[in-house]
Protein backbone atom coordinates (compact mmCIF):
# COMPACT_ATOMS: atom_id res chain seq x y z
CA UNK A 1 0.00 0.00 0.00
CA UNK A 2 1.75 3.62 -0.92
CA UNK A 3 2.61 5.58 2.15
CA UNK A 4 0.31 9.08 2.59
CA UNK A 5 2.70 11.58 2.81
CA UNK A 6 1.26 14.64 4.67
CA UNK A 7 0.84 18.11 3.27
CA UNK A 8 3.07 20.34 4.82
CA UNK A 9 1.88 24.07 5.75
CA UNK A 10 2.90 27.18 7.63
CA UNK A 11 0.60 26.45 10.08
CA UNK A 12 1.79 22.88 11.04
CA UNK A 13 4.30 23.06 13.59
CA UNK A 14 4.42 21.81 17.07
CA UNK A 15 6.16 19.99 20.00
CA UNK A 16 7.15 16.25 19.96
CA UNK A 17 5.44 14.53 22.80
CA UNK A 18 7.20 12.31 25.61
CA UNK A 19 4.67 9.48 26.41
CA UNK A 20 3.57 9.62 30.03
CA UNK A 21 6.69 12.06 30.62
CA UNK A 22 9.40 9.19 30.50
CA UNK A 23 12.22 9.79 27.63
CA UNK A 24 12.08 5.69 26.05
CA UNK A 25 15.46 4.78 24.80
CA UNK A 26 15.44 3.48 21.31
CA UNK A 27 15.59 -0.19 20.76
CA UNK A 28 14.81 -3.03 18.44
CA UNK A 29 12.84 -6.50 18.62
CA UNK A 30 13.13 -8.64 15.00
CA UNK A 31 9.74 -8.96 14.27
CA UNK A 32 7.74 -12.82 14.59
CA UNK A 33 5.74 -14.72 11.81
CA UNK A 34 3.04 -14.96 14.42
CA UNK A 35 1.51 -13.83 17.21
CA UNK A 36 2.72 -15.18 20.87
CA UNK A 37 0.79 -15.50 23.99
CA UNK A 38 2.67 -14.04 27.18
CA UNK A 39 2.85 -13.99 30.47
CA UNK A 40 4.75 -10.86 31.95
CA UNK A 41 3.45 -7.62 33.10
CA UNK A 42 5.04 -4.51 32.85
CA UNK A 43 4.73 -0.39 33.15
CA UNK A 44 2.01 0.19 30.86
CA UNK A 45 1.94 3.51 28.80
CA UNK A 46 -1.28 3.58 26.69
CA UNK A 47 -4.56 1.81 26.51
CA UNK A 48 -7.94 1.41 24.32
CA UNK A 49 -11.06 -0.10 24.81
CA UNK A 50 -13.33 -1.76 22.72
CA UNK A 51 -16.75 -0.72 21.77
CA UNK A 52 -18.43 -3.59 23.87
CA UNK A 53 -16.46 -3.53 26.75
CA UNK A 54 -15.10 -6.94 25.83
CA UNK A 55 -11.44 -6.11 24.89
CA UNK A 56 -8.96 -4.06 25.41
CA UNK A 57 -5.55 -3.13 23.50
CA UNK A 58 -2.47 -1.94 25.55
CA UNK A 59 1.25 -0.51 25.45
CA UNK A 60 3.50 -2.45 27.85
CA UNK A 61 6.62 -1.18 28.47
CA UNK A 62 9.23 -3.80 28.70
CA UNK A 63 13.20 -2.73 28.91
CA UNK A 64 13.30 0.17 26.37
CA UNK A 65 10.26 -1.25 23.99
CA UNK A 66 6.83 -0.35 24.65
CA UNK A 67 4.58 -2.52 22.32
CA UNK A 68 0.82 -3.34 22.02
CA UNK A 69 -1.13 -6.25 23.38
CA UNK A 70 -4.71 -7.87 23.47
CA UNK A 71 -6.24 -8.97 26.42
CA UNK A 72 -10.17 -9.91 27.40
CA UNK A 73 -11.34 -6.92 30.00
CA UNK A 74 -12.39 -9.88 31.99
CA UNK A 75 -9.31 -12.19 31.89
CA UNK A 76 -6.23 -12.26 33.80
CA UNK A 77 -2.68 -11.26 32.68
CA UNK A 78 -2.05 -14.79 31.19
CA UNK A 79 -4.52 -13.95 28.32
CA UNK A 80 -2.24 -11.58 26.72
CA UNK A 81 -1.94 -11.57 23.27
CA UNK A 82 0.98 -10.00 21.58
CA UNK A 83 -0.17 -7.66 18.61
CA UNK A 84 3.49 -5.88 17.89
CA UNK A 85 7.07 -6.74 18.27
CA UNK A 86 9.26 -4.27 16.26
CA UNK A 87 9.72 -0.75 17.82
CA UNK A 88 11.00 0.95 20.50
CA UNK A 89 7.45 2.79 20.62
CA UNK A 90 3.79 1.52 19.60
CA UNK A 91 1.53 3.80 20.86
CA UNK A 92 -2.73 2.89 21.10
CA UNK A 93 -4.73 5.90 22.67
CA UNK A 94 -8.21 5.79 23.83
CA UNK A 95 -10.58 5.28 20.41
CA UNK A 96 -7.80 2.91 19.05
CA UNK A 97 -10.11 0.55 18.34
CA UNK A 98 -13.06 -0.51 16.25
CA UNK A 99 -14.04 -3.70 16.09
CA UNK A 100 -11.37 -6.11 15.12
CA UNK A 101 -10.03 -3.20 13.84
CA UNK A 102 -6.77 -1.56 15.53
CA UNK A 103 -5.12 1.94 14.72
CA UNK A 104 -1.73 3.07 16.55
CA UNK A 105 1.60 5.07 15.94
CA UNK A 106 4.42 3.75 16.07
CA UNK A 107 7.87 4.84 15.61
CA UNK A 108 9.75 2.49 14.55
CA UNK A 109 10.82 3.74 11.00
CA UNK A 110 12.40 6.57 13.24
CA UNK A 111 9.12 9.06 13.22
CA UNK A 112 5.84 8.11 14.47
CA UNK A 113 3.88 7.32 11.64
CA UNK A 114 -0.39 5.85 11.79
CA UNK A 115 -0.58 2.25 11.02
CA UNK A 116 -3.39 -0.80 11.47
CA UNK A 117 -3.75 -3.86 11.90
CA UNK A 118 -6.63 -6.53 13.09
CA UNK A 119 -6.86 -8.45 16.23
CA UNK A 120 -6.62 -11.44 13.62
CA UNK A 121 -4.07 -10.41 11.48
CA UNK A 122 -0.80 -8.42 13.05
CA UNK A 123 0.77 -7.48 10.55
CA UNK A 124 0.65 -4.04 10.15
CA UNK A 125 -0.12 -1.25 7.21
CA UNK A 126 1.04 2.16 7.48
CA UNK A 127 -1.87 4.35 6.24
CA UNK A 128 -0.04 7.90 6.96
CA UNK A 129 3.48 8.89 6.71
CA UNK A 130 5.85 12.10 6.70
CA UNK A 131 9.43 12.24 7.99
CA UNK A 132 9.49 15.65 8.82
CA UNK A 133 6.67 15.09 11.44
CA UNK A 134 5.08 12.74 14.49
CA UNK A 135 1.88 11.34 14.01
CA UNK A 136 0.22 10.68 17.20
CA UNK A 137 -3.09 10.43 19.22
CA UNK A 138 -4.99 8.77 16.53
CA UNK A 139 -8.32 7.85 17.33
CA UNK A 140 -11.37 5.94 14.84
CA UNK A 141 -14.52 7.79 14.56
CA UNK A 142 -17.54 6.40 16.10
CA UNK A 143 -18.22 4.46 13.10
CA UNK A 144 -15.10 3.15 12.13
CA UNK A 145 -15.04 5.13 8.84
CA UNK A 146 -12.38 7.65 9.40
CA UNK A 147 -9.35 8.81 11.52
CA UNK A 148 -8.32 11.79 13.27
CA UNK A 149 -4.70 12.31 14.80
CA UNK A 150 -2.21 15.34 15.62
CA UNK A 151 0.44 16.36 13.21
CA UNK A 152 3.75 17.34 15.23
CA UNK A 153 6.12 18.84 13.18
CA UNK A 154 9.78 17.59 14.47
CA UNK A 155 11.75 20.87 13.75
CA UNK A 156 9.17 23.18 15.77
CA UNK A 157 7.90 23.39 19.45
CA UNK A 158 4.97 25.61 19.39
CA UNK A 159 2.18 24.25 17.19
CA UNK A 160 0.24 21.56 15.89
CA UNK A 161 -2.65 20.76 13.70
CA UNK A 162 -5.93 17.87 13.73
CA UNK A 163 -5.91 15.95 10.77
CA UNK A 164 -8.62 13.32 9.65
CA UNK A 165 -8.78 10.87 6.96
CA UNK A 166 -10.80 8.04 5.47
CA UNK A 167 -10.15 4.51 8.39
CA UNK A 168 -7.54 3.50 5.12
CA UNK A 169 -5.59 6.29 5.18
CA UNK A 170 -6.79 8.42 2.15
CA UNK A 171 -8.44 11.89 1.58
CA UNK A 172 -6.49 13.59 3.96
CA UNK A 173 -7.21 16.64 5.46
CA UNK A 174 -6.19 19.37 7.60
CA UNK A 175 -9.40 20.21 10.59
CA UNK A 176 -8.25 22.75 12.42
CA UNK A 177 -6.13 26.32 11.64
CA UNK A 178 -5.09 28.10 15.04
CA UNK A 179 -1.04 28.61 15.55
CA UNK A 180 -1.49 26.78 18.72
CA UNK A 181 -0.44 23.12 20.12
CA UNK A 182 -3.23 21.33 20.10
CA UNK A 183 -3.53 17.24 20.64
CA UNK A 184 -5.91 14.20 21.80
CA UNK A 185 -8.65 14.41 19.29
CA UNK A 186 -11.86 12.47 19.56
CA UNK A 187 -15.01 12.56 17.35
CA UNK A 188 -18.84 12.96 18.36
CA UNK A 189 -20.91 9.86 17.58
CA UNK A 190 -22.62 11.82 14.57
CA UNK A 191 -19.40 12.36 13.03
CA UNK A 192 -19.82 16.33 12.89
CA UNK A 193 -17.94 17.33 15.87
CA UNK A 194 -14.29 17.06 16.51
CA UNK A 195 -12.77 17.99 20.18
CA UNK A 196 -8.97 17.99 21.49
CA UNK A 197 -6.82 19.51 23.88
CA UNK A 198 -5.48 22.76 22.89
CA UNK A 199 -2.87 24.87 24.49
CA UNK A 200 -4.30 28.05 25.52
CA UNK A 201 -1.71 30.95 27.11
CA UNK A 202 0.65 27.76 28.51
CA UNK A 203 -2.85 25.99 30.01
CA UNK A 204 -4.96 23.32 28.17
CA UNK A 205 -8.45 23.40 27.40
CA UNK A 206 -11.04 21.73 25.25
CA UNK A 207 -12.00 23.20 22.01
CA UNK A 208 -13.66 21.57 19.40
CA UNK A 209 -14.69 22.12 15.51
CA UNK A 210 -17.76 21.63 13.24
CA UNK A 211 -16.40 19.48 10.53
CA UNK A 212 -19.74 19.69 8.56
CA UNK A 213 -18.99 23.52 8.17
CA UNK A 214 -15.90 22.52 6.64
CA UNK A 215 -14.27 25.99 8.07
CA UNK A 216 -11.45 25.13 10.70
CA UNK A 217 -12.83 27.60 13.36
CA UNK A 218 -11.93 25.97 16.69
CA UNK A 219 -14.73 27.14 19.84
CA UNK A 220 -14.15 26.93 23.02
CA UNK A 221 -15.44 23.87 25.22
CA UNK A 222 -14.08 24.19 28.61
CA UNK A 223 -11.08 26.50 29.98
CA UNK A 224 -8.75 25.66 32.70
CA UNK A 225 -6.12 29.03 33.08
CA UNK A 226 -5.74 28.63 36.00
CA UNK A 227 -4.14 24.80 36.29
CA UNK A 228 -1.31 22.97 35.83
CA UNK A 229 -3.22 19.58 34.91
CA UNK A 230 -0.87 17.89 31.71
CA UNK A 231 -3.77 16.60 29.90
CA UNK A 232 -7.37 16.16 29.67
CA UNK A 233 -7.63 13.13 27.67
CA UNK A 234 -11.11 13.81 26.32
CA UNK A 235 -13.12 10.96 24.00
CA UNK A 236 -16.44 11.28 23.51
CA UNK A 237 -19.17 8.35 24.35
CA UNK A 238 -21.02 6.44 21.40
CA UNK A 239 -24.91 6.36 21.16
CA UNK A 240 -25.26 3.57 23.80
CA UNK A 241 -23.44 5.48 26.55
CA UNK A 242 -25.67 9.03 26.27
CA UNK A 243 -27.37 10.05 28.51
CA UNK A 244 -31.77 9.47 28.69
CA UNK A 245 -32.23 12.37 27.56
CA UNK A 246 -30.31 11.66 24.20
CA UNK A 247 -27.50 14.69 24.86
CA UNK A 248 -24.11 13.16 24.10
CA UNK A 249 -21.20 13.02 26.72
CA UNK A 250 -17.58 13.68 27.21
CA UNK A 251 -15.52 11.84 29.02
CA UNK A 252 -12.10 13.59 30.33
CA UNK A 253 -9.79 14.34 33.00
CA UNK A 254 -10.42 18.00 34.78
CA UNK A 255 -8.97 19.68 37.53
CA UNK A 256 -5.65 20.87 39.05
CA UNK A 257 -2.69 18.41 39.52
CA UNK A 258 -1.65 18.46 43.07
CA UNK A 259 -4.58 20.11 44.05
CA UNK A 260 -7.99 18.37 42.71
CA UNK A 261 -8.17 16.11 40.27
CA UNK A 262 -10.83 14.11 38.79
CA UNK A 263 -12.44 11.80 35.71
CA UNK A 264 -15.66 13.67 34.48
CA UNK A 265 -18.27 13.32 31.90
CA UNK A 266 -20.10 16.26 30.68
CA UNK A 267 -23.00 17.28 28.43
CA UNK A 268 -21.54 18.57 25.33
CA UNK A 269 -24.66 20.93 24.35
CA UNK A 270 -25.48 21.76 27.64
CA UNK A 271 -22.51 21.89 29.88
CA UNK A 272 -23.93 19.74 32.65
CA UNK A 273 -20.79 17.76 34.33
CA UNK A 274 -21.25 14.57 36.74
CA UNK A 275 -18.20 13.78 38.30
CA UNK A 276 -17.04 10.19 38.06
CA UNK A 277 -13.63 9.58 40.19
CA UNK A 278 -12.12 12.10 42.60
CA UNK A 279 -8.43 11.57 42.43
CA UNK A 280 -7.63 14.45 44.76
CA UNK A 281 -5.93 11.96 47.18
CA UNK A 282 -4.27 9.41 44.35
CA UNK A 283 -1.09 8.63 42.51
CA UNK A 284 -1.30 9.88 39.16
CA UNK A 285 -3.31 8.83 37.04
CA UNK A 286 -4.15 9.07 33.13
CA UNK A 287 -5.83 8.22 29.91
CA UNK A 288 -9.77 7.34 30.49
CA UNK A 289 -11.01 5.27 27.68
CA UNK A 290 -14.43 4.29 27.62
CA UNK A 291 -16.46 1.26 25.77
CA UNK A 292 -19.01 3.51 23.07
CA UNK A 293 -21.97 0.96 23.85
CA UNK A 294 -21.63 -0.18 27.35
CA UNK A 295 -20.83 1.56 31.20
CA UNK A 296 -17.11 0.30 31.23
CA UNK A 297 -14.58 2.76 31.43
CA UNK A 298 -10.65 2.17 31.68
CA UNK A 299 -7.61 4.07 32.84
CA UNK A 300 -4.60 4.17 34.16
CA UNK A 301 -3.08 4.63 37.58
CA UNK A 302 -0.17 4.81 39.70
CA UNK A 303 -0.18 3.30 43.18
CA UNK A 304 2.84 2.86 45.47
CA UNK A 305 5.69 2.42 42.93
CA UNK A 306 6.73 4.13 39.71
CA UNK A 307 4.64 1.95 37.58
CA UNK A 308 1.13 2.52 35.90
CA UNK A 309 -2.00 0.06 36.30
CA UNK A 310 -4.99 -0.89 33.79
CA UNK A 311 -8.15 -0.08 36.39
CA UNK A 312 -11.23 -0.65 35.36
CA UNK A 313 -14.36 1.34 36.50
CA UNK A 314 -17.96 2.13 35.26
CA UNK A 315 -19.43 5.83 34.29
CA UNK A 316 -20.82 6.05 38.02
CA UNK A 317 -17.17 5.45 39.43
CA UNK A 318 -18.74 3.24 41.45
CA UNK A 319 -16.36 0.38 41.98
CA UNK A 320 -12.48 0.65 40.82
CA UNK A 321 -10.84 -2.35 40.24
CA UNK A 322 -7.59 -3.05 39.00
CA UNK A 323 -7.10 -5.57 36.13
CA UNK A 324 -3.57 -5.47 35.16
CA UNK A 325 -0.14 -6.54 37.49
Amino acid sequence: MPTKKLLKTNSFLVLLFVILTISFAAGCLSEKATTTTVTNSRDVACVAISSDGSKMVYGKLIGSEINLYLRDVSATATGEIALTYDSSENVCVRGGISGTKVVFSSNKSGTHRIYSLTTDNTTSVELVSDPAYDLLDVAFSKSGQSIVFCGIDRAKTTVSQIYMTDADGQNLKIITSSESLKRKPTVSADGKIVLFQKKVNEHWALYYVDISKNDGIESKFLDQTDSNLDAFDPEFLASGAQTTSGVEEIVFIHGQAGVSVSIERRTFAYQQSRLIRDFSNSYYFIQPSAAGTTNALLYLQKLNSARFYVWKTDLNGSISTQITF
